[in-house]
């Protein structure tokens, strides 16, 4: 249910409990644990989902389609949580829509397709609007993480709108700690995506201190974007050079060029990057062994134990989540995801905010000590000893 505003424009949501169909995770105990504790209603949680995206489309949507009628605007959406002050300096990451278009074959997120994207103007509005600065981490902010930034038609425009609404939080670091704040901006590479690719790395290139870039080329069944990347490299001898290099492992080394950018990074995710059997996954079969078995690390490791029941926010156009670090037997993402709402926060902030980044001064949840690999691996032990099946990952063939 959604209040309808502007033709071919979604608003708030009034009601996003009614439309979350099914949960598809659920919490980790010491997470059901502390908002027992705090009482909290299970009328106030909206649902508990592996992937952030209440109602995902079962088949892909034009970018057109989805400008048109999917159009959210961010203002509305978190107005009743702008100024609440619980949610200071909580939010880093940030996507435009709210899936990924490109729905690689490998994919630890599992992310959906897209069906929402959030305004150009809306997003020019939140990041003047000092309220949603506060809300920010001090240190950086990124864009990719279920979604991809390029897929919107306006993502370098977005992009600028971010590295000038920040420009006081670089100020405030630069005084406090003598560092830059970062905008830091996951994406894919593809074919049809050369041009924004193009502008990206020239607005890289024109705040090297400001903006991080990482291109990430994907593990599909086939390596036609992988090859297609050697031509979009070879056609650019200034900033890649032209020596490139097919290794053994099939893995594509690309050397820098005249003009080495040093915020500017390409992720291979085939062999030798270990590959985690977490959210999406090819079959044996469809691997053809181009990753070794040895290569590739079970759901369950220990990191999982170890990081289960932080939190993080998380911030897409079908709403502000609570991300909860979680371990295969709650989701097979490794990730559970909440909205938050003003009626839940004051619950959900008595969560571990997690220990790798900032903790927020007005989190009463704090953070956690770092759990040890001996706690981790206990936690494992008696996970596989509690007769609980793994959420299982999906296959690829």
């Amino acid at each position: 249910m959604v209040n309808e505003g502007q033709e071919g424009i979604i608003n708030t949501p009034v009601d996003i409990r009614k439309r979350i169909p099914i949960n598809t995770a659920e919490p980790p105990s010491e997470v059901s644990k502390v908002l027992k504790e705090h009482g909290l209603p299970e009328k106030e949680i909206e649902g508990w989902l592996a992937v952030p995206s209440v109602l995902p489309p079962r088949n892909r949507i034009s970018k057109k389609e989805i400008a048109s009628k999917g159009s959210v605007d961010a203002y509305e959406l978190l107005g009743p949580l702008l100024g609440n002050k619980t949610l200071n300096q909580t939010l880093r990451t940030v996507d435009i829509l709210n899936g990924c278009g490109h729905h690689c074959d490998t994919c630890l997120a599992d992310a959906a397709l897209p069906n929402r994207m959030f305004s150009f103007e809306s997003i020019q509005r939140i990041f003047s609007d000092e309220r949603f600065i506060n809300m920010l981490q001090p240190d950086s902010l990124r864009f990719g993480s279920s979604g991809d930034i390029l897929d919107h038609p306006q993502s370098i425009s977005i992009i600028k709108a971010a590295l000038n609404g920040t420009a006081v939080l670089d100020e405030r670091r630069i005084k406090s700690q003598g560092k830059k704040h970062k905008i830091k901006i996951f994406t894919n590479y593809r074919p049809n995506l050369e041009k924004q690719i193009d502008e990206l790395i020239e607005l890289a290139r024109q705040n090297p201190e400001r903006i991080d870039v990482c291109l990430s080329l994907p593990f599909n069944k086939k390596d036609t974007v992988n090859i297609k990347f050697g031509d979009f490299v070879k056609a650019r001898p200034q900033i890649f050079g032209d020596k490139i290099e097919k290794l053994e492992d099939g893995m594509v080394w690309v050397p820098w060029g005249n003009e080495k950018l040093e915020n500017v990074t390409i992720q291979d995710v085939r062999h030798p990057r270990l590959l985690f059997m977490t959210g999406r996954v090819l079959s044996k079969e469809a691997n053809a062994d181009r990753v070794k078995d040895y290569d590739m690390v079970e759901a369950d490791q220990d990191t999982s134990f170890a990081d289960s029941g932080l939190v993080k926010t998380y911030l897409n156009p079908d709403a502000l989540w609570l991300m909860i670090y979680a371990t295969p037997y709650e989701s097979h993402t490794g990730r559970v995801f909440t909205p938050i709402t003003p009626s839940n926060i004051s619950a959900l902030s008595y969560l571990p905010y997690h220990h790798d980044f900032p903790t927020p001064p007005n989190w009463p949840g704090g953070t956690r000590e770092e759990r040890n690999w001996q706690l981790a691996a206990k936690l494992k032990v008696q996970a596989e000893k509690s007769g609980k099946s793994k959420k299982p990952a999906v296959v690829v063939n």
